[in-house]
């Protein structure tokens, strides 16, 4: 198969999430991609009695309830995220489709539709490496997307294990439960053509290539900024839900089960306080902190574009 294109092609692309989050979460998502040139959001709600509907153009709403999953809903909720990013991209009209996160916002340096316009005949996948938001302060609901702040571990030539000093030195003995100062994923997401026969969507990345098709192309034009730890309640939430097992993420990994391990044991010991006290060391770095982060390159800015520095409760 051949894609043809000339030269300065804007590609129609969007991005597909599978999403449990309160309604301003959910529309200031959906408005970020919308106003930042995506032609199509599509929101998969994995919990129907939670569901947050957006009424906007340009956004495809999904229920997964026991009609869609017609009875075999999957246990894991990665398996869950590939059925649907998958389900999207056979029927969206896009060229290009990003599986994401509702806690995930791309950040373009140049506009996302000529970035990936300009890619090569035999690009299938194009590769977004992932930033960690950063607080002075632990931010309330309606302000979780707009620090400037984010952990960067691609400053070192990618080698983020770089960085493992200067994370012990920000986050002290809690820093073993994070990635070398990263409590989410470091893989990035990609983009993906959505006329490529490549089977599930990934969640992150595909191999290095598939019958003939470049799967992992990077980029540098655009960043996944991911906001991690959110506000409280939200992060209190995702990470209660998981250790309850009402969600399983049987992929989440050993540094997740650390976090929760944490997360636990701060909840017997001091209750609420204990969790709040945790999330604080988790989200949150001293003015003094992220100076010297600026400086060694474990942290950059990147300015949250208007419609984020106004706060989720522009989105009502």
């Amino acid at each position: 198969m051949k894609i043809l294109k000339e030269d300065g092609f804007m590609a129609p692309w969007g991005v597909v999430t599978t999403v449990r989050a309160p309604l301003d979460v959910c529309e200031s998502f959906a408005r970020h991609y919308r106003s930042i040139g995506a032609s199509h959001v599509h929101l998969f709600h994995d919990d129907p009695q939670v569901a947050s509907i957006v009424e906007l153009d340009g956004v495809s709403n999904v229920i997964c309830d026991d009609a869609y999953w017609k009875g075999k809903r999957p246990g894991g909720l990665e398996m869950r995220q590939r059925i649907n990013a998958t389900n999207a991209k056979l029927t969206t009209h896009v060229d290009w489709l990003m599986h994401c996160d509702i806690d995930e916002l791309c950040h373009g340096f140049q506009s996302i539709s000529a970035v990936l316009g300009a890619q090569a005949d035999a690009t299938a996948g194009v590769t977004v490496s992932s930033l960690e938001a950063v607080y002075v302060t632990p931010p309330d609901q309606d302000q979780i997307f707009s620090t400037p702040y984010f952990k960067a571990f691609f400053g070192r030539d990618g080698r983020f294990k770089a960085y493992a000093a200067e994370a012990a030195e920000y986050f002290g003995d809690i820093a073993f439960a994070s990635k070398c100062g990263f409590w989410g994923h470091v893989q990035g997401k990609s983009f993906i053509r959505t006329a490529v026969d490549i089977g599930k969507m990934p969640l992150h990345h595909k191999g290095e290539r598939s019958d003939g098709w470049d799967m992992r192309v990077p980029t540098t034009d655009i960043v996944l900024r991911h906001y991690d730890s959110s506000s409280y309640d939200l992060w209190r939430s995702k990470h209660m839900r998981r250790i309850s097992g009402d969600v399983m993420v049987p992929q989440a990994g050993r540094f997740r089960a650390a976090q929760q391990k944490l997360i636990t044991e701060a909840w017997r010991d001091r209750g609420e306080d204990g969790l709040r006290l945790l999330h604080r060391r988790m989200t949150c770095l001293s003015e003094q902190q992220i100076e010297n982060g600026l400086a060694s390159g474990f942290i950059r800015v990147i300015e949250p574009e208007p419609h984020l520095r106004a706060g989720l409760a522009a989105a009502g």
